[in-house]
């Protein structure tokens, strides 16, 4: 008997996995869709350590360590991202400021350098510093996005193949776009590229700053930049054809749409009037 069991243990290790997730932007919208993922990976006996601006809101489980960055709010009292005309240079820098925040932390520095994970979740968000966790812990690396499919989110896995046939997710061009929206749409893209250019250095910069002495104290080579800020294993979308573009997408990039909707939802609460 005592040999069944311990078989069963061995059998319930064998296919839990320890998951590292990276919820760094402190909005509730943003924290929904992360948490529609952990949530089915702790019902599936799986191992998770969140950070996240909103530790509160984490359901209390066994099998999962909440690292708090409530901090993170302080970011947003100077920066709207509900104005649809906001500054995409201001979006970028608040980015990188809460992803090098994330990243000093004590806590988070020390499970880099000590711990051992099967995989790391992130949500993507206008950086690609975040590529330093996956090189670290030598692991795959999930990222969500909460967007719809767009160039920004298609280039981290494919080709960008959508500019001159769908309209970018900032503009509300009619399909099929005409001659005029297709160069506007072009000149969109050609300035988020120029965007993307002048962050490349400082973002390559930073990962090295950063991540470098982690690799160091872990006793490995820390990757080239160039090597791991495109590795992306899986991109999960909450994104649906149904709603968005149809358009092609490789293997690696799946539409979810949805998913972070309990399927248990409750009864509406009787209002009297």
């Amino acid at each position: 008997m005592k040999q069944l069991y311990l078989l069963c243990l061995l059998v319930t290790s064998a296919v839990s996995y320890k998951i590292l997730c990276i919820h760094m932007v402190p909005s509730k919208s943003h924290f929904h869709l992360v948490n529609g993922v952990v949530q089915p990976l702790l019902k599936a006996g799986h191992k998770i350590v969140l950070a996240t601006p909103f530790p509160e809101a984490v359901k209390n489980h066994n099998n999962i360590t909440v690292i708090d960055l409530s901090s993170h709010n302080d970011f947003l009292k100077n920066i709207d991202m509900s104005d649809p005309n906001v500054n995409m240079g201001n979006v970028i820098s608040l980015s990188r400021d809460m992803t090098l925040a994330t990243v000093r932390k004590p806590v988070i520095q020390e499970m880099l350098v000590k711990d051992q994970f099967d995989a790391v979740v992130t949500e993507w968000f206008f950086t690609d510093i975040d590529a330093g966790y996956a090189a670290i812990l030598q692991v795959p690396w999930i990222v969500l996005s909460g967007n719809v499919i767009n160039y920004q989110v298609e280039q981290l896995v494919h080709t960008v193949t959508s500019v001159p046939i769908i309209p970018s997710i900032h503009t509300d061009y009619p399909m099929p776009m005409s001659f005029w929206h297709r160069l506007q749409s072009t000149i969109s893209y050609a300035t988020m590229m120029i965007y993307e250019w002048k962050s490349y250095q400082l973002f390559k910069s930073d990962y090295e700053e950063n991540f470098g002495p982690l690799a160091a104290a872990r006793g490995i080579p820390l990757p080239p930049f160039e090597e791991t800020y495109r590795n992306v294993s899986i991109l999960l979308s909450d994104s649906h054809p149904s709603f968005s573009p149809a358009r092609s997408i490789p293997p690696n990039l799946v539409e979810i749409a949805g998913y972070h909707i309990d399927a248990n939802i409750p009864q509406l609460p009787e209002v009297s009037f």
